[in-house]
Formats: C-alpha cells, sequence, structure tokens
C-alpha cells in the first residue's frame, strides 16, 4: 500500500509530521498493514543548509523538493508498542510538534489515509448514524430522525467506535458528548457526507446518456465482474452500466419486459427467455460448502454416495425454482436422493447465515469461492459431478450496441481466471 502525498502542508515544517505520528499511532489497539508514506515538501519551506547536511551534499546544490520516505509502519504489539521505521535517510534531525491545531491535522489525515482503508466492515451508514447522534446531542432524538431504535443506534455507533479503535462519545445518563476524537471525527464526517451527497445530486441531474443493463447471479461470477466492469468504463467512459444481482426469477420477468440487455445464468434456464440469443461462458463444478464446525470439514474430498443419508440446506424454490430439479438430477447417477430442509433459503447470503448457525452443509458451485466466509469451507467431489454451464443471453432483435464489447471483456477476464485456477 502506497500514498503519496504532494507538497504536504506546503506552510509547516515538515517536523510536525514524525514525532506526531510516533505518540498518536499507538492508541490504535489494532495492528496497521505495511505502508509506504511519501511526503513531498517544497524546499522553500525548510532549513536548505539543513537539508544539504543530512544528505551530505556541497553548498552549492540546488534542491527543488525535499522526498522524505517511510516503509513499513506497524504497531509490533499490543500492550507494549513500538514502531519499526526504514527511511531513505540515514539520519533524521530533531523534529518537534509546533502546534495543536497542525497536531491535530496531521493525525486526520493518518486517520483516513491508514486507518479507514483498513476498516473492512465500516459503511456510510455508520457515519451517518454518528454524525446525527453528535448533531443532536442525543441517542432518543436521533433515532426518531432516523425512524430507528434507540438500542440499535447505539449498537451501530459502538460498532464504528471498535472498528477504528476510538472512544468516540462519553454516554451520560440523559445526554451524550464528544470525546476530542468525537469533535475532530464529527467534523471529517460532515465533510464527507456532505461531499457524497453532492455527488449524488450530480449523478441524479446529470443527462441521461447511454446505458446497458445487466442482470447475473452474484454466486456464479463473484470475483470477476468488478474487474469487468473497470475494463469496460475505462474504455467506454458515457455509457452507464446498470449491473443487478437478481435471482434467475427476477432476470426472466425483467427479460419479458424489455428491462435487461444482458442476462448471465445457468444455460439451462435459456428456453424460459424468448427471443434471446446465447453464448457459453464457463463450467462450474458442483462442491459442497460446509461449515467449519461440521465433523465433515476436515475433509479435502467426499464421494456423491456419502451424501445419501445427510440432511442438506439449499435454495428455496420461489426465487430459485432450477437449483432442487438440477441437485437431483446430478445425484441421480451415484443413487442420492437429496434429503433438503423443509424452508431453504432465500438468497446465498441468508444461505451461508443458516450453515454457520447449524453447522450445515449445501451443494453449490464452485462460484461461491471468492465471497466465502470464512466460517465455511469447501469439499469437491470424487468422482467429480456434473458441471453447471453458465451462459451470457441478448436480445435477438434489438441487441444494446454495446453488448458485444461488453461479453468480449467477460470473456477474457474468464479464462484469464480459469488459467489461474490451474
Amino acid at each position: 500500500m502506497i500514498y503519496a502525498v504532494d507538497r504536504f502542508f506546503s506552510v509547516a515544517n515538515i517536523g510536525s509530521l514524525l514525532p506526531f505520528l510516533l505518540c498518536r499511532l499507538h492508541q490504535f489497539p489494532f495492528r496497521l498493514q505495511p505502508v509506504t508514506l511519501v511526503i513531498i515538501v517544497p524546499a522553500a519551506v525548510l532549513k536548505p543548509d539543513v537539508i544539504r547536511t543530512l544528505l551530505n551534499l556541497s553548498p552549492q546544490a540546488h534542491i527543488r523538493n525535499f522526498t522524505v520516505v517511510f516503509v513499513g509502519i506497524s504497531t509490533c504489539s499490543h500492550l507494549a508498542p513500538r514502531f519499526c521505521f526504514s527511511s531513505t535517510l540515514r539520519t533524521f534531525p530533531k523534529l518537534f510538534i509546533k502546534t495543536l491545531k497542525l497536531a491535530n491535522a496531521v493525525f486526520l489525515v493518518l486517520l483516513i489515509l491508514l486507518v479507514i482503508p483498513n476498516v473492512q466492515s465500516m459503511e456510510l451508514r455508520h457515519l451517518r448514524y454518528f454524525a446525527a447522534v453528535a448533531a443532536h446531542g442525543s441517542f432518543s432524538r436521533a433515532a426518531n430522525q432516523l425512524h430507528l431504535t434507540q438500542p440499535a443506534l447505539s449498537r451501530q455507533v459502538k460498532s464504528l467506535e471498535e472498528e477504528i479503535g476510538i472512544a468516540l462519545i462519553v454516554r451520560g445518563q440523559n445526554a451524550i458528548s464528544l470525546t476530542s476524537a468525537g469533535e475532530a471525527f464529527y467534523e471529517e464526517a460532515k465533510d464527507i457526507l456532505a461531499r457524497v451527497d453532492v455527488a449524488v445530486r450530480r449523478i441524479k441531474t446529470r443527462p441521461p446518456g447511454e446505458k446497458l443493463r445487466i442482470g447475473y447471479v452474484h454466486s456464479l461470477t463473484a470475483g470477476i465482474m468488478p474487474r469487468v466492469f473497470e475494463r469496460f468504463q475505462s474504455y467506454n467512459k458515457d455509457v452507464f452500466l446498470e449491473l443487478s444481482d437478481l435471482t434467475t426469477e427476477t432476470m426472466w420477468q425483467r427479460a419479458a419486459a424489455e428491462q435487461i440487455d444482458i442476462a448471465i445464468l445457468p444455460k439451462s434456464l435459456e428456453a424460459r427467455f424468448k427471443g434471446f440469443q446465447w453464448v457459453e461462458l464457463q463450467r462450474l463444478a458442483p462442491v459442497l460448502v460446509v461449515s467449519k464446525k461440521n465433523p465433515l470439514a476436515k475433509l479435502t474430498r467426499i464421494r456423491p454416495e456419502k451424501l445419501r443419508d445427510k440432511m442438506l440446506f439449499g435454495l428455496g424454490a420461489d426465487k430459485y425454482p432450477e437449483y432442487v430439479p438440477r441437485l437431483q438430477a446430478i445425484l441421480k447417477p451415484f443413487g442420492v436422493r437429496p434429503q433438503l430442509r423443509n424452508h431453504t433459503s432465500e438468497d446465498i447470503a441468508a444461505l451461508f447465515i443458516a450453515l454457520e448457525a447449524q453447522a450445515g452443509m449445501a451443494v453449490l458451485t464452485e462460484g461461491v469461492l471468492p465471497m466465502l466466509p470464512s466460517t465455511l469451507t469447501v469439499i469437491r467431489f470424487s468422482p467429480e459431478l456434473a458441471p453447471l454451464l453458465i451462459a451470457a443471453g441478448t436480445p435477438t432483435l434489438r441487441p444494446n450496441p454495446h453488448s458485444e464489447a461488453f461479453l468480449k471483456i467477460l470473456l477474457e477476464e474468464i479464462n484469464k481466471s480459469s488459467r489461474r485456477k490451474r
């Protein structure tokens, strides 16, 4: 991870950065990822003689910019933190924090650059919840405005504090107050939310342009679609991509209403999509997804016959009508009639939760591997079950002119992914 900051604090001495980094970063109760921080400062704001001495240059040397590179900033211990620095410079001058305002500014910048990118579960709603509580000075008034219960709002703000490792709010009996870190974070949160609101307004008021509407089943394209999206947009900046993670039933309904340009789903369902032409994308092998608490989790391979007396979880027939018939078809050659729970899950996320909670198992495809929670694992079948063919369909009569370019990129990324697996 590399952060480059050009002309960082052009009116301040670079000496204010390092000690503040040393005295503040130890407050975070989690380990930071290794980073490289590059700071470029105009030499005019420093003492040229000091720089020449540090770099062992002649008195006549002309200096345009002064660059400091820190590599490997990390907390090494929870209880006895220390810091590991290596630098392109052999020697550092004595450095001091000039003002409290500058120290706070540096702290906030480091928080944004170093901490927030590493917080995996922080979402925009967490900032909105915290900002509402800070603005109202009360959980109850903020909860009323947000249409949430007070305990739910309190849990969300507590989750935010735990994620960044800093107390933001002091909870009183009838009111709350912000800590010093909370006040600083509140100012940053308001700025972020204001920018988001501006961006949303700009998008909504933007003149309508060309659009490519794509429906797909996330579990069949996990890990691939973001790369396809990025590549397509780099070549077609004026085309708005409308990506919709849909169930197969919803996708069919949108296709019938001419509200979809590309449908990506199991090839066995193509007969339902009248007036579509199809291209095969890939073949996904069925796998057994099990909770790590399940006794079978220790296996790396399993024979299909082993499922004969096992209770399986699955996907609901309302949204995934093809799931149960296909499961029965691929297990039938092995003399297995799958035993399914009465209440199967509405979607993949709900299915994962059920597997974790009840130490269960489900037959899915290897397409779910990139989205698998750490509490679940995959066991491959030996011999392998019949693969699931994935295809992309486009309307035959009025295809979107951008569909071909999108499908070309999609096929290239699928082929790259397949080569990496081998």
